[in-house]
């Protein structure tokens, strides 16, 4: 069953993506956290 937008919540697939591809600096230091080091800059890579 599909969820409508004002229930996503930032553990939902398309929300998480949403939010992260929208705010570098956020996805940047959520994978710093997650790696437990830091890392350079991201590169976007367009399939």
């Amino acid at each position: 069953m599909a969820k409508k937008y004002e229930e996503l919540t930032f553990t939902d697939d398309f929300m998480f993506c949403k939010i992260l591809e929208q705010n570098k600096k956020l996805c940047v230091e959520l994978l710093e956290l997650i790696l437990g080091e830091k890392i350079g800059s991201l590169v976007e890579v367009n399939r």
